[in-house]
């Protein structure tokens, strides 16, 4: 019975499926993988609950879109449940029947279990409404663990002893623990194996060496670590590359921020809106293991919710075994980087992201063309506007500098 909290877009979803299909039988589908011979091809109940695009704008209709979720699933089953208006009731009874029909225990995949409180995390009473209906949904199964052959639930936000988990006291969580930490996105050994092909198409294009290619490559996307060790004894890198980034690099063979450019999610945009943060208080942070799971999700400090929303990644400043490891939070890569600048630009301005996008675009522009008076005018209008405000000389000064070094 585990729990694993990673970044949007790191694969979760993609291994809950991976696992949903290991759990249903379907061999077929695994000939020539490495887990073809090593896995017992048992055919079990699989019941899937996923939140990523629930509607939460209200308690109601909540409740009615995970009851679509219950009733798809039952579908999909072929079992008969009598559907009344308690979520929780609700969700027993799909056990209890999958179980019967089956004669066999019911595997059960949570996928982004906390979505629809992030959607509200600047709304701290609606969010703690939301919180008390899946306490209630969730707590369902450790009534039923007798029934369950295995269970892994995962989310962005790892969860508070208070939180909507709190009634799964033996639910293992996973998230910080060496032996998954590379589970989720792809190590350099990975990159240079599976993506050789694309790589030798990369340098042909562009005549780079392939250990220059490398570097940037690494410099780009690389960098996360999940459980704060970056080296192995003999030296060897364990963090791991962004998978959403690496394959959209590989499908249109340029660098670009894949991952930031995929749009930042709501709730972060309007976490950050509701706190007052800058880059500096975010870097060099030294935290706890424990840290990360003794706050409310709408109340977690910034850097702690950037770290687990993907915009951070820690490294470990002690031992694993020490009585509390201590970690410290930095950026891991340009990829990252561009993100989390531009977020707290946009809110610090209070400029919509979009408008934010529009400009840097321009200003990439001006600066591929050399067109120097339209640099200039994006950096004094959003760039700049504070600091020269009401200083006419310093801007004209500032300006002539810009123009001349360029």
């Amino acid at each position: 019975m585990y729990f694993l909290s990673r970044p949007r877009r790191f694969g979760k979803s993609l291994l809950l499926s991976t696992l949903s299909f290991l759990f249903k039988g379907e061999k077929e589908l695994f000939e020539g993988t490495w887990i073809y011979d090593k896995w017992d091809w048992q055919e079990y109940p699989v019941i899937r609950i996923d939140l990523t695009d629930v509607d939460s704008s209200d308690i109601q209709t909540l409740k009615a879109e995970i009851n679509n979720i219950l009733k798809n699933q039952a579908n999909e089953l072929g079992v008969n449940v009598e559907f009344e208006d308690i979520l929780s009731g609700n969700f027993r009874k799909l056990i209890n029947e999958a179980y019967r029909k089956y004669s066999k225990q019911v595997v059960v995949l949570v996928d982004e279990y906390e979505k629809p409180v992030l959607d509200n995390v600047t709304n701290k009473g609606k969010a703690e409404d939301i919180r008390k209906l899946l306490r209630s949904f969730y707590s369902v199964l450790k009534a039923q663990m007798d029934k369950i052959r295995f269970l892994l639930i995962t989310g962005l936000t790892k969860f508070t002893k208070m939180d909507v988990f709190s009634a799964l006291n033996n639910l293992t969580d996973i998230s910080f623990d060496e032996k998954y930490a590379q589970m989720l996105g792809y190590t350099q050994e990975e990159v240079i194996e599976y993506f050789d092909e694309y790589i030798q198409k990369y340098l042909q294009l562009t005549g780079l060496s392939k250990e220059e290619f490398l570097e940037m490559f690494k410099e780009y996307y690389d960098g996360y670590s999940f459980d704060g060790i970056w080296y192995d004894e003999n030296g060897k890198d364990r963090r791991v590359y962004n998978p959403h980034a690496v394959l959209l690099f590989f499908e249109k063979m340029r660098f670009a921020p894949y991952w930031s450019d995929s749009g930042a999610p709501s709730f972060v945009y309007e976490y950050l809106k509701d706190h007052n943060v800058s880059k500096d208080e975010l870097l060099n942070q030294k935290v706890s293991e424990s840290d990360f799971s003794q706050w409310e999700i709408e109340d977690n400090p910034p850097h702690l919710f950037l770290t687990q929303a993907g915009y951070l990644t820690q490294r470990l400043l002690t031992t694993r075994t020490s009585l509390q490891p201590i970690y410290e939070l930095s950026i891991p890569n340009i990829d990252a980087r561009l993100g989390i600048e531009k977020l707290l630009f946009s809110t610090e301005q209070k400029i919509d992201l979009a408008t934010v996008s529009s400009k840097v675009n321009a200003l990439a522009y001006a600066i591929e063309t050399r067109d120097i008076q339209e640099m200039i005018e994006v950096i004094k209008q959003y760039l700049c506007k504070d600091k020269f405000k009401g200083k006419k000389a310093d801007r004209k000064k500032w300006e002539r500098r810009q123009t001349h070094a360029s």
